[in-house]
């Protein structure tokens, strides 16, 4: 004997019939996927596979666009796992890499690949020896070769770090132009615009005039004379 909801959930052949699945709208793409193919994230919007794919691949290309987020919040490991296999690997590189702070990472001095704290590191010299006689360097597995972790040039484990004659030009090519180094990350700034008020790639926040830390020195914020005189330009 079959009941009326047993006659709704079969067809002819006595299959069971499946309810179709609900869609749901990406917050992103505005398209209507299955719920099943999508993340609730934690501001309660829905992402389809395609659009974290996309957000995460420029996450990988693009240091500024990370971490990879929506509405401001950052997406937890759980909600990437419709990555493809590949696409993750790269991420979690890049993860590494955007997590290590800028004035201690380390890139291959040839090819630019970062080099992680993992990667092979070697530390000669004893502890006990004075700093100048201790180096550290990290491998390179795609170049096959050391490079140096306080100059970030080729491994030179037999001599201190120099400076090399690019290094001595930018410095002397700075001095000249007046451009300014960040204390933190010792990249050097040009101010083309705007107040003295400088914001680092690696997020340190100083003063253009002194390099000090922003708002810890009494240099003006703003020269008026050189901001009119831009203006008229």
């Amino acid at each position: 004997m079959h009941s009326d909801v047993d006659e709704e959930l079969s067809d002819d052949e006595g299959s069971i019939y499946t309810p179709a699945e609900t869609n749901v709208e990406c917050h992103f793409c505005k398209d209507a996927r299955p719920i099943s193919n999508t993340i609730n994230t934690s501001c309660n919007h829905h992402l389809c596979r395609g659009c974290i794919s996309r957000l995460v691949g420029i996450c990988v290309k693009d240091e500024t666009a990370y971490p990879p987020q929506c509405c401001g919040n950052k997406l937890q490991t759980s909600e990437l796992r419709f990555l493809e296999h590949s696409l993750r690997q790269r991420f979690e590189a890049r993860v590494r890499e955007y997590e290590t702070p800028i004035p201690v990472r380390v890139y291959c001095h040839r090819c630019g690949e970062f080099l992680d704290p993992d990667s092979s590191t070697i530390t000669t010299g004893s502890s006990s020896a004075p700093a100048a006689s201790i180096h550290t360097s990290r491998y390179c597995h795609i170049c096959l070769i050391r490079t140096c972790v306080s100059c970030k040039q080729a491994n030179h484990p037999t001599r201190e770090c120099q400076e090399t004659p690019d290094e001595r030009a930018l410095k002397g090519l700075a001095k000249q132009k007046g451009w300014q180094t960040c204390p933190r990350c010792k990249a050097v700034v040009e101010l083309s615009a705007g107040c003295y008020h400088v914001m680092c790639r690696c997020t340190a926040q100083f003063c253009y005039l002194c390099a000090t830390t922003w708002k810890e020195c009494g240099c003006p914020a703003f020269d008026e004379e050189r901001l009119l005189a831009m203006a008229a330009q």
